[in-house]
């Protein structure tokens, strides 16, 4: 369903938000390569936060030793 939030392994290349309006673009040749377009306040980051995507798991990440961080699943397609 593509309304339904899930982890997704490796991902194809294309583009997928968070519930929270996290934008993630997979692109290249082998699918190795993302920009993340982060929104730290509806994320619930801080600004010491260091945003990734994790390809094993299929979510973003935000790293951060002052708040802990926290992850978010994506679902696919731009935001709405």
């Amino acid at each position: 369903m593509p309304n339904e939030f899930r982890e997704i392994p490796r991902p194809p290349n294309g583009y997928y938000h968070t519930e929270a309006r996290s934008e993630i673009r997979i692109f290249g040749k082998y699918g190795g390569g993302f920009e993340i377009d982060f929104n730290w306040c509806d994320e619930m980051a801080c600004c010491d936060c260091t945003p990734e995507f994790d390809f094993s798991s299929g979510i973003l990440v935000w790293h951060c030793d002052l708040c802990n961080g926290g992850s978010a699943l994506i679902k696919e397609g731009k935001n709405e």
